[in-house]
């Protein structure tokens, strides 16, 4: 399952987060080189077959990751906007907090694809567990399953 906000919904929040001079081109521009460090680094597509966000779609194209990952999104635009704006001290803080949201989806996508997709894997899990794997799994497969169709 894709992710159920869009880009504009995501770029107000950051605005909401970060009051900045820039212009929707500048931060859709910054957004796209989250979406494709998702689909090239992590899912494995090829860069040729990335699309990106427009002015035109913003408002109907969804994030490739779901809310669960929405500190991914804020935290790199944050720390880009603010890099932008000159603020380095807050940056930093801003990209530390970026990279620790970037770990934590990274490591669920690597257990998700080493647990495969129940079953034997799911021994020794509370129910609760089990069913946050499943749910994982299934947004893993999806989003590495749903190519052009996303823009």
């Amino acid at each position: 399952m894709s992710g159920s906000m869009t880009a504009a919904q995501i770029l107000s929040m950051a605005d909401e987060l970060v009051p900045n001079p820039f212009s929707t081109q500048i931060k859709l521009f910054l957004f796209n080189q989250i979406e494709q460090r998702i689909r090239i680094d992590t899912l494995g597509e090829a860069p040729v077959t990335v699309q990106t966000v427009t002015a035109d779609s913003m408002t109907t194209s969804t994030c490739r990751l779901d809310e669960r990952y929405l500190d991914v999104y804020l935290c790199w635009l944050k720390a880009q906007l603010y890099w932008n704006m000159g603020e380095y001290d807050v940056y930093e803080n801003e990209r530390a907090m970026f990279e620790a949201a970037w770990d934590r989806f990274e490591r669920d996508v690597c257990y998700a694809e080493h647990m495969g997709t129940g079953g034997p894997e799911t021994d020794g899990l509370s129910e609760a567990e089990a069913n946050d794997l499943r749910a994982l799994l299934a947004v893993y497969q999806t989003v590495t399953n749903a190519d052009e169709e996303e823009y």
